[in-house]
C-alpha cells in the first residue's frame, strides 16, 4: 500500500467518504462504499483506520453515530495528491458498468442508479419538477425511485431529513451495450444546446478520464445547465456524453437502442456516422459518436431553482422491477392539474 500524508491510499479513500457525507458515517456504511470503490476491508478493519484519522486530528467521533471531517481533515483533502483522483469519474463508470445485468428482451436485470439527496421539505417540488422533466425526455429514463429518510439503498443510508431520488445513469446503457457485445469508448461529457426541442451542439465540454473531479458533478456544480429552461421552453442546455463505437457496429447499436425505447430506456440525441463528428464533437476516422443524455438531468430543474441538493453519480445498482414512472410518484390530485411538457426530439 502507497503511502501518503495521511497514511496510506486505504486511509485517504475514507477520508474523501467521510466528507462526501452529509452528517456522520459509521464503519459499516463506510466498508459498503469503499467496496464499491474496489477496496475490501471489514467494518472492524476500517475502525482501525478511522482511529488513525482522529488521532491526526482528521475525523471526530460522533458519539455511536459515526465520523465527521475536521477543519484540519478538509485541509488534508485539499492537499492530497491529485494523481490519486485522476479518472476517478471514468473508473467508477465502467465498474458499475460491468454490473449491469438487464436483460433488453426480458426487460429484467439491474441497472445502475444515481442518487440526489435533498431535505425532505423539498420532496413535492422536486417530484413534480422531475417527473416534468422526465416527461419532456430529458433523461435516459422516466423510471425513478424515492428513497426516505432512514432508508438505505446499496447499503448507503439516507440521513434522517432527507430525501433520496435515484434515476437511471448513463452507465445503464453502457453495461447493456457491453453485454450484448458492443466495445465502447467514453469520451467527453458535456453541455449540449437545445433549440426548438432539438438538440442543437455542444457548447462546453471535459474529457472523461483526465480530471482529478468527476466530470458530469464538475459541470453540475460551475452551474453550466439550463435544464428548466428546456423542460418547459425547449431552450436551454442540459449534460450529455459521447461514447465511440467502432464503425461495423452502427447497425445493431441502432437495432439495440430502438430495443430499449420500448424497455423504456433511451435519452441518446444524436448517433453520427463514421468518423463524422457528433454535434460538433469529433471522432475518430473508424469510429462512429453518440450523443446520450445524463441521467441526472430530470433532478437538475431543482438544483437550478435552489434546491440544495448532493449527487452521488453511478452510485448504486438496483432492479429494475422496483423503479416506478416518475408521474406515479406525485399525488394523483397533482397529476390531473399537470399541463402536457413538450419533449426533446431524440432517436426515432
Amino acid at each position: 500500500m502507497r503511502e501518503t500524508a495521511i497514511g496510506n491510499d486505504t486511509r485517504l479513500e475514507t477520508l474523501r467518504l467521510v466528507a462526501e457525507t452529509d452528517g456522520p458515517i459509521g464503519a459499516e456504511a463506510l466498508a459498503v462504499r469503499l467496496n464499491a470503490r474496489g477496496i475490501s476491508l471489514t467494518a472492524d478493519a476500517i475502525r482501525y483506520h478511522l482511529r488513525m484519522l482522529d488521532q491526526r486530528g482528521f475525523t471526530l467521533r460522533v458519539g455511536k453515530k459515526g465520523r465527521v471531517l475536521t477543519e484540519s481533515g478538509w485541509s488534508e483533502l485539499r492537499r492530497s495528491r491529485v494523481d490519486a483522483r485522476l479518472g476517478r469519474g471514468l473508473a467508477r463508470h465502467e465498474t458499475m458498468a460491468q454490473q449491469v445485468t438487464f436483460d433488453p428482451f426480458t426487460g429484467t436485470g439491474h441497472v445502475v442508479g444515481s442518487l440526489s439527496t435533498f431535505p425532505s421539505e423539498y420532496l413535492s417540488q422536486v417530484l413534480r419538477q422531475a417527473a416534468r422533466a422526465s416527461e419532456s425526455g430529458v433523461g435516459i429514463s422516466d423510471l425513478m425511485r424515492l428513497v426516505g429518510g432512514g432508508e438505505k439503498i446499496a447499503g448507503i443510508p439516507i440521513p434522517f431529513g432527507k430525501a433520496g431520488l435515484i434515476t437511471v445513469s448513463t452507465a445503464t446503457m453502457s453495461g447493456i451495450l457491453i453485454r450484448q457485445g458492443y466495445l465502447l469508448r467514453l469520451t467527453y461529457a458535456g453541455v449540449v444546446e437545445m433549440v426548438d426541442w432539438q438538440p442543437y451542439r455542444f457548447v462546453d465540454v471535459l474529457r472523461y478520464g483526465y480530471g482529478s473531479l468527476d466530470t458530469v458533478e464538475t459541470l453540475i456544480k460551475h452551474g453550466s445547465t439550463r435544464v428548466a429552461s428546456v423542460v418547459e421552453h425547449g431552450h436551454g442546455l442540459a449534460i450529455a456524453d459521447i461514447r465511440e463505437f467502432v464503425g461495423p457496429a452502427r447497425e445493431g447499436v441502432c437495432d439495440l437502442l430502438h430495443r430499449l425505447q420500448g424497455c423504456g430506456l433511451g435519452g441518446v440525441l444524436a448517433i453520427g456516422q463514421m468518423g463524422q463528428p457528433v454535434l460538433g464533437i469529433p471522432v475518430r476516422d473508424h469510429t462512429f459518436g453518440m450523443a446520450l443524455l445524463a441521467g441526472i438531468n430530470p433532478a437538475l430543474p431543482s438544483y437550478e431553482q435552489g434546491v440544495p441538493m448532493e449527487f452521488s453519480l453511478v452510485e448504486c445498482l438496483v432492479d429494475f422491477a422496483s423503479l416506478s414512472h416518475a408521474e406515479e410518484l406525485i399525488p394523483e390530485a397533482e397529476r390531473a392539474q399537470r399541463q402536457p411538457a413538450g419533449r426533446l426530439v431524440t432517436l426515432k
